[in-house]
């Protein structure tokens, strides 16, 4: 089963990200980000990145993780409630694709609630003046 965003954020390295006084600058955009990469990091995955950077993917551009590992992060897609078994497979093929929905369903929502985790602590360190464009 796929760890919830509470059970995340209490289990991250820093569950409490401080509060940016004010209008976010520089340096309190930059701890926050240190801050956010750790806990992303500390979320541990066979996705990619060699796995020694767990969703890092999350927090750090595409070209930056790169620099980090040569093996490409695979942003998993929703597998859907049930297995999608095509028509023209054998009862053998049937019977993997089945048994693998179940992990396939479990990487893709801890992946999802890693990204809302992360969201929810940065929404609750920056006033919410500064995060009302981006809400539409």
């Amino acid at each position: 089963m796929a760890t919830s965003v509470e059970s995340l954020i209490e289990s991250f390295p820093h569950p409490s990200i401080p509060s940016i006084e004010g209008q976010p600058t520089y340096e309190p955009i930059t701890n926050i980000t240190h801050l956010l990469n750790t806990n992303t990091a500390s979320v541990q995955t066979d996705l990619g990145g060699g796995g020694a950077h767990g969703h890092l993917v999350l927090t750090v551009s595409t070209a930056g993780l790169a620099t980090l590992s040569p093996t490409p992060f695979l942003i998993p897609n929703n597998p859907g409630p049930t297995p999608i078994i095509p028509n023209d497979v054998n009862t053998q093929a049937t019977n993997i694709i089945t048994r693998a929905h179940p992990e396939d369903l479990r990487v893709w929502r801890e992946y999802i609630n890693v990204d809302a985790a992360l969201k929810q602590q940065l929404i609750k360190a920056v006033n919410p003046l500064y995060l009302s464009t981006l809400q539409h």
